[in-house]
């Protein structure tokens, strides 16, 4: 795990969450990941973005969800998250997950079932 850049931490403070202790489990674990990743991904890039104030409520109430999951960074104070900066970051995150994949020498993500 620690190949992959997975590290525990005893003082409980941080860390990875549930981790699979095997190579298969670690390797369903990235690829389930991979999966709502792209999920993400899917949302962001068929959503319409909000021109208006009012639209942006709306888009914020009904698409709470998606929204929530993305870093402080790119959520602005007033606005709306730009679609383009949401798709980047997704891309890059998967990108991320698919190279912890190819370290533990499991199949070529983009061949998943």
């Amino acid at each position: 795990m620690y190949s992959v850049g997975i590290t525990h931490h005893s003082c409980g403070c941080s860390g990875p969450g549930y981790i699979p202790n095997t190579s298969e489990g670690l390797l369903a674990y990235f690829n389930a990941l991979i999966n709502d990743y792209q999920q993400e991904l899917t949302f962001w890039r068929k959503r319409a973005e909000p021109t208006s104030k009012r639209e942006n409520h709306i888009d914020t109430n009904k698409n709470w969800a998606y929204i929530s999951k993305m870093p402080d960074r790119l959520r602005p104070k007033s606005g709306t998250i730009k679609n383009d900066e949401a798709i980047a970051y997704w891309i890059e995150r998967i990108k991320q997950v698919e190279e912890k994949v190819r370290r533990i020498g499991g199949l070529d993500p983009l061949k998943r079932k």
